[in-house]
């Protein structure tokens, strides 16, 4: 004879299962540091991510089109790790640039893809960030996009948590 699970023990089996994939915790503290160095005053990411986090659009000189200075970051899949190195070693191709904001990026002390900047011709090489950021910042700021915007979108609340409840900036959300 087979025992039978009630409909109550199988709602709490797929809560069990179900709960890690629902909402990641983040350590408030490090979000709010993570939106500091995020910000102009530190690390500059807004001008070209947005501070929604949908990336940042310039208009062009000839017919307004918008041209993306920098991904969104609300659609991003990147993984915590990709996004770490991203933000550290920074890229250079042929239509977007991402500053390296870790100083010891591209040696052998903190290699990028394997590879030091030795390995790489001038026009490869990133351009190193106006303000360097130091290891914990980075993690700090890659926390910040993983639980503002990654997977999201901006609204009412994050806004003003972003600009402070005394900005107008945030009177285009509804309340």
């Amino acid at each position: 004879m087979t025992p039978r699970l009630r409909p109550h023990a199988l709602l709490g089996i797929c809560f069990l299962i179900a709960s890690p994939a629902i909402a990641q915790q983040f350590d408030p503290a490090q979000v709010e540091a993570g939106m500091t160095v995020y910000k102009p005053a530190v690390a500059n990411c807004e001008p070209c991510h947005g501070y929604g986090g949908n990336g940042a659009l310039a208009l062009d000189e000839y017919g307004g089109r918008g041209t993306a200075f920098g991904p969104p970051l609300t659609t991003s899949t990147m993984t915590r790790a990709e996004m770490i190195d991203a933000v550290s070693c920074g890229f250079r191709n042929d239509w977007l640039t991402m500053p390296q904001y870790l100083q010891k990026a591209w040696t052998p002390e903190r290699p990028c893809g394997g590879k030091v900047r030795a390995d790489m011709k001038p026009e490869e090489s990133p351009l190193l960030a106006g303000r360097p950021l130091t290891e914990a910042q980075i993690e700090a700021v890659v926390t910040f996009v993983q639980a503002f915007y990654q997977g999201g979108t901006m609204n009412r609340e994050k806004c003003v948590r972003y600009w402070g409840d005394r900005s107008t900036a945030c009177n285009i959300f509804a309340q």
